[in-house]
């Protein structure tokens, strides 16, 4: 008996001691499968599709699998479902269709944020800080701004009824808009006086240096003598194409690195020189910045800081020192994925939320303030419901006129901006200074 229970107890081990082992091999086949992880995630896919209490389509499954997995590496990497990249590739190129006002899509209302100059929004009368409450009259109170986005987009030719809040305290405003091809011109220029000028990018998209550099022009043939002294204003830029922030540099500097993009491992991925063209400008320069001024808008800023070229005026910049690349799929979706991060010409990097300290401060307002803690929650990566709450805190511990952003002064509007502008008038007597 003894021994048919030592028998039974050595067949019970070497039967579990194989189950271990088996299991174990099992782990380790598992573990060295890079691939391993789609069967799960397979299942996963298939197991909600098909047992879910309420049908669900299964791209919009993928689509909010690959959403999930870009929420968790950093605030730049997003995916861009079909409509989202196809709006952003139009955005891109300056031209699309549309009525002309830009939405701040994290915010619980639908405040227009800009209005694009001569755009059918623009000449219907409708402004920066307007609250769009009513489209074809119907209520579009409380939808996300990417939803009132796409209601206000249609054919060309078309009209569409805006029904707007506007002012303090505010007051209904009926409009009616046509849509058309809006075309987007990011430069604008004013001279102070002869030989002075005030020039605005408002982002980097294509063709900007031409636009830039055209407007130079005919701002040196307006006053009859070549730019002796810029102010260059890239406040409220929020950044856009490397090459043509690279291209605004090179129009006012001869040699020097301009930037470079260092990838994984400390990769140098891409590395930009200065061309001596012998077409540069030589104006005395002043750049304006804020906490709006960001990702392209810093790399110029911090370029023509960093080879002494221009003096920095205003508040630190928001902060974006990485690089994104593009990567479109066959169902015309793409991912913005974090590849690099951005180096100066000083060897220097822009730290995520901290950005470039400007030589001469100007203090900023409590619409600035305002604006950076907005844009900060819109990038948090935490659930949309969460997010809502916050901006929701926000807007009602300020005044709603100061929970949004402040439009800039206009340059062409009524005033001098050296006037009712303390940036560009500090700018000027640094320049009038010869600093």
């Amino acid at each position: 008996m003894r021994r048919f229970v030592v028998a039974v107890l050595l067949v019970t081990a070497c039967f579990a001691g194989g189950l271990a082992s088996g299991s174990a091999v099992v782990r380790a086949a598992h573990a060295s499968n890079p691939y391993a992880g789609l069967d799960t995630l397979a299942r996963a896919l298939t197991t909600i599709e098909r047992q879910y209490v309420e049908p669900i389509a299964e791209i919009d499954l993928v689509y909010d699998a690959i959403e999930g997995m870009l929420d968790h590496l950093d605030p730049h990497s997003t995916f861009l479902r079909p409509d989202a990249w196809a709006a952003l590739q139009e955005r891109t190129e300056g031209r699309f269709l549309g009525i002309g006002v830009e939405l701040d899509e994290s915010a619980t209302r639908a405040v227009v944020l800009r209005v694009v100059r001569d755009s059918p929004a623009d000449r219907a009368g409708v402004r920066a800080g307007d609250e769009i409450v009513r489209i074809d009259g119907e209520d579009v109170r409380g939808l996300p701004g990417e939803e009132v986005g796409r209601r206000l987009a249609g054919e060309r030719g078309t009209p569409v009824k805006l029904g707007l809040l506007r002012g303090d305290p505010p007051r209904p405003v009926a409009l009616t808009v046509i849509r058309d091809t809006v075309i987007e011109h990011v430069v604008d220029g004013v001279l102070l006086q002869p030989g002075r000028a005030l020039v605005r990018i408002e982002h980097f998209q294509r063709h900007t240096v031409e636009e830039l550099d055209k407007v130079l022009r005919d701002l040196e043939a307006e006053g009859g003598e070549p730019l002796a002294a810029i102010i260059l204003d890239l406040r409220g830029d929020p950044g856009g194409l490397l090459d043509e922030a690279v291209g605004v540099v090179d129009l006012f500097v001869k040699e020097g690195t301009i930037v470079r993009t260092v990838g994984r491992d400390g990769q140098v991925l891409e590395a930009h020189e200065a061309r001596d063209s012998g077409q540069e400008y030589t104006a005395r320069l002043v750049v304006l910045v804020d906490q709006q001024s960001a990702s392209a808008a810093e790399i110029v800023a911090g370029a023509l800081q960093d080879l002494h070229r221009a003096t920095l005026v205003g508040t630190r910049t928001y902060g974006k020192g990485s690089v994104q690349q593009v990567y479109e799929f066959e169902d015309g979706s793409a991912m913005k994925l974090t590849v690099a991060r951005y180096v100066l010409p000083s060897g220097r990097t822009i730290a995520d939320r901290q950005g470039l300290e400007p030589d001469v401060p100007v203090n900023a307002t409590p619409d600035d303030a305002a604006a950076r803690l907005r844009r900060r929650i819109g990038e948090l990566a935490i659930p949309d419901d969460e997010r809502a709450a916050l901006l929701a805190d926000l807007d009602a511990a300020l005044h709603p006129a100061e929970a949004t952003e402040a439009p800039l002064p206009s340059l062409h509007g009524p005033g001098d901006p050296l006037d009712t502008d303390p940036f560009v008038r500090r700018g000027w007597e640094l320049l009038q200074a010869g600093g």
